[in-house]
């Protein structure tokens, strides 16, 4: 964990909700928001900045809809500041822009990699055994052969 998590104003409020799942064993991100809400594990300036969050996740994801070509219908133009991110059609990017997210892609993809085989290794080391991933260059393979969608 990196420091600023620690440092964070909200990490106290991050603290008490890891220890509701503690004693919730295993729930639903709702449950555990219906919970922490009604115990007042999250104070109402929190909340409000919660409700822009879930205004602008309902945006990102009216905007990030695949359309029949299998492309999203825009995209940020930025890693930017979150939600200051400035996004467009595909159609309106520039060559550099379109290089730009392409990049960010692939730099996204192969860190999520990374993170699928930490997992694994992690349940290697929990149970013995772990289920096969395919390789990086088995999922390229698979995309220019058309096997995967």
């Amino acid at each position: 964990m990196t420091k600023e998590l620690f440092d964070s104003p909200q990490s106290q409020t991050q603290a008490n909700i890891r220890d509701l799942l503690i004693e919730m064993g295993r729930a639903s991100v709702s449950d555990i928001a219906r919970v922490a809400i009604s115990r007042g594990l999250i104070d109402d300036e929190t909340l409000n900045q919660c409700q822009m969050r879930g205004a602008s996740e309902l945006i990102r994801k009216a905007l990030k809809a695949t359309l029949p070509t299998g492309l999203p219908f825009a995209k940020p133009l930025s890693d930017g500041d979150g939600d200051a991110a400035e996004w467009a059609q595909l159609e309106m990017f520039t060559y550099d822009e379109f290089a730009a997210l392409i990049i960010r892609e692939a730099t996204a993809l192969e860190s999520d990699y990374a993170k699928v085989l930490r997992l694994r290794d992690a349940c290697l080391q929990r149970f013995g055994r772990a289920p096969e991933i395919p390789e990086m260059r088995s999922i390229e393979i698979a995309q220019e052969t058309n096997v995967l969608p």
